[in-house]
This record gives C-alpha cells, structure tokens and sequence, in this order.
C-alpha cells in the first residue's frame, strides 16, 4: 500500500528513467511533465513530455475489497483505492533532424525493456532534490510495483484528446497505461483482542427444502393469524430447527418437527413476523455441540412463501344520514393481526340478499388507520356513500382478502355483515 503521494511518484520515477534514457539516445533533450499547450511555450526546444490525462479504477481490484466498516460504523480494515494511470507522451524537436522520432524510438526502447518501476528507481526519484514535495512517499514500499504498457486510441479518439487543448498543435505522440497504484487510506481498523482458545466442531448437514406451506386444515383453508401451518419438504429436522417469518426467528416444538413436515402454530410468533399479506419463511438448522456455549447455524433452507390474510373483527358505522335511497355514513372496520405501516388496505363490499332480477351492487373503498398502535387495528372511510341494503364486508391489505363466513345450512356467504336501512 502506498500513500495519497504515490500517483506524483509514479510520474516522477517515470520522468526521471526517461531523462537517463534521453541523455544518452539524444543529447540534450529534456524530460517534463507539464500540459501539452505549455510544454515549450511556444519556443523551439527537443524535449519529451509526460502529461497524466486519465486515471481509472483498476479493473481488476475495485470489486475485490471487502467491506472496509461494520454494521456500526467501525473501521475493521483499511480502504485501499486500486488505479491505472494514462500518461500522453508527446515529442518535440527539429523534424529536419528528426528529434522526435529519435526521442520516440528511446522511450519506446526503455519502457519495453524496463517496463516496471523498480523499488530503487522510486526511492532515487522521491529523495530527488527536485522533488522535494515527495519526500513522505512510501510508493517503493508498496506490495504491487507499477508497470507500464503502450495503450492503443483510435484515430477519432486521438484527435479528440488532441483537440481538448486550446490552440496547441499536434505533436508526434503516443500513450502508455501504468497499473496499478494503490492509496491506501488513513483510517486504522481497531485491534481485537488474541484468541485464547480455538474450538472447531464439525457436524453433518443435510440442507433443509421447503416444498410448500400450508394451513394444517389443508391447502384450501385460507392461514390467519391463529391458524397452525403444515411446512412439507425434506431435511426439516435439525439438531435445532427453527423458523424464520417475515425476518423474526420462531422457535419450533422438537416434538413437531419431523423430516418431511414442521408444524407451527402462529400463536408462537411475534406479532411484528405477523402482517397480512405475502409472508416468507425459511427453516433454520443449528448444531448444539458439547463445548460449545451456545447454538449456531448450520444450514439454511430456500425461502418459501404463504398468505397470511386478514380478519375482520367487527364492522361499525356512525353518523348516518339518508337522501332518499342513499345513505352516507362513517365507516369503521377492526383488522386483525394489524396491518404493517404504509400497507395498502381497501374495504371491498358485496350487496347480499340481492334480487333475482339484476346483478348484486358492489363497492371498493380505500381505508385510512383510526388510532395508530390499536390492537385489533381499526381503519375507517368517513362519508362513506352507499345505497341502503345489506352488504358482505372483506378487506384487502396488500393484495391479501380477508375470508367470509358460510351458512352451514344454506351454503351460502353469511358474514361478516353491514345493514344500512
């Protein structure tokens, strides 16, 4: 790793080599490293300039850095920033001696047989009394050393770096890429603490599948929140098995689990894991080893899904007022379990009781929460506009339907119900 110094560094060795190379193909010609519209300024000078136009994320290591804080926001190690440089080397001199071609061939011949920047070529360079600026530098300590390849630009790409200069005439040119540098950060991890004891426990795991979950009445039951579900699949059984719904861990009965089937009444759950609406669940399997203080996690099953519907508790209504056939009213609904924060809840009525003679009336209605952290929670729609009669009541929270009552003797949807006479 190298510090915040190590990019001027890379250039500075690199001009430095260059010079040396220069001195002996081509004498007096000088090493710059300055912009491409001020490197002679405009006077007659054989020269070589470095100008560093471009600097990219290596494309090999920006993904391989691990997480660089904890979840509290803790450095537990220290960020390094991996990039590849792009230098434009340009030639000037008299063309009728043909300096630049001469001082292209030179560059050309020494970074092809010196293509990385040696350790002692970046200690010379930054304890060079012209570059005093370097001095902190820690480049040549640095695990990777840096290398240098000749990087090929289209002719339209080319002129278009040519042309980003004001004014400045095109010069004999070419470009190499330098990778990697690495910066490293100045944030230090915190130290743990050295390990007392190594303790390793070895256990068999076969990984739980969870094929499907239903109501234990059977599939057509619909699940709510007292209901006792019937997980089906292979390898449920663990050491320790546990659930998993809606990101709460639900402990689990060894005496009902078995390796095909779970079963789990919801009453065990947290009410935070029961919402209504499409809930996951997973089955955990944790080992309890002699040694060991406390369970941990072997395996984890396939995250498995079921509807957890909603039931409607009690339906009331208030400030009735009547205009001939219609009536408008203040409508309350109690929902149980309580539907999540920001949860869409729409109260969905069908006219029971209707004539022979047309079709029966029905209305959907979007409801707002009562009273916040009631239990049941009770949603309403004030000013509600109905026509008189009687109407089977469900609510829908987040695509899940509450269920309606049958009649055992007529076979037919009974309640829950609201009359408006």
């Amino acid at each position: 790793m190298s510090n915040f110094l190590a990019v001027a560094s890379a250039t500075a060795a690199l001009q430095r080599m260059l010079q040396q190379a220069v001195d002996e193909d081509v004498p007096g010609a000088t090493v710059v490293a300055q912009r491409p519209d001020q490197a002679t300024n405009g006077q007659p000078a054989t020269l070589v300039n470095l100008y560093l136009f471009q600097v990219t994320p290596n494309a090999a290591l920006r993904n391989e850095e691990l997480p660089a804080r904890s979840p509290e926001g803790s450095v537990v190690r220290r960020t390094a920033a991996a990039l590849d440089l792009y230098y434009l080397i340009s030639f000037h001199g008299n063309e009728a001696q043909l300096e630049p071609q001469r001082l292209l061939g030179s560059v050309v011949r020494t970074l092809h047989s010196r293509p990385v920047l040696s350790r002692d070529a970046i200690r010379a360079a930054t304890g060079d009394a012209a570059f005093p600026f370097l001095a902190r530098s820690n480049l040549a300590d640095a695990a990777e050393l840096v290398r240098f390849a000749p990087h090929e630009l289209g002719v339209e790409e080319f002129s278009q770096l040519w042309s980003s200069f004001f004014q400045t005439p095109y010069a004999l040119s070419l470009i190499y890429k330098a990778s990697l540098v690495l910066i490293e950060g100045r944030e230090s991890p915190a130290s743990a603490l050295p390990v007392r004891e190594r303790r390793l426990f070895v256990v068999p795991a076969d990984v739980p599948f969870l094929r499907q979950v239903v109501a234990e009445g059977g599939e057509g039951e619909p699940i709510l929140a007292g209901s006792t579900l019937l997980l089906q699949g292979r390898n449920l059984r663990g050491p320790v098995t546990e659930v998993r719904i809606g990101g709460e861990v639900v402990p689990v009965d060894p005496a009902a689990v078995a390796a095909g089937a779970i079963r789990l009444p919801l009453s065990a759950a947290p009410a935070s894991a029961l919402r209504p609406g499409v809930r996951g669940i997973q089955v955990l399997h944790r080992g309890l080893t002699d040694g060991a203080p406390t369970a941990f996690p072997i395996a984890e099953s396939n995250l498995a899904a079921f509807v957890l519907q909603p039931e409607v508790s009690a339906v009331t209504k208030q400030n009735v007022e009547s205009d001939g056939d219609e009536r408008t009213a203040d409508l309350s609904v109690r929902i149980d379990p309580a539907p999540q924060r920001g949860a869409r809840v729409e109260l969905l009525l069908n006219e029971a009781d209707a004539p022979a003679a047309r079709a029966p009336r029905t209305r959907r209605m979007e409801l707002e929460p009562a009273v916040t952290g009631e239990t049941p929670a009770r949603w309403r729609v004030q000013k509600a506009r109905l026509l008189r009669g009687r109407y089977l009541v469900r609510v829908r929270v987040d695509g899940a339907e509450s269920p309606l009552a049958v009649d055992a003797a007529t076979g037919r949807y009974d309640s829950p119900r609201l009359e408006l006479t």
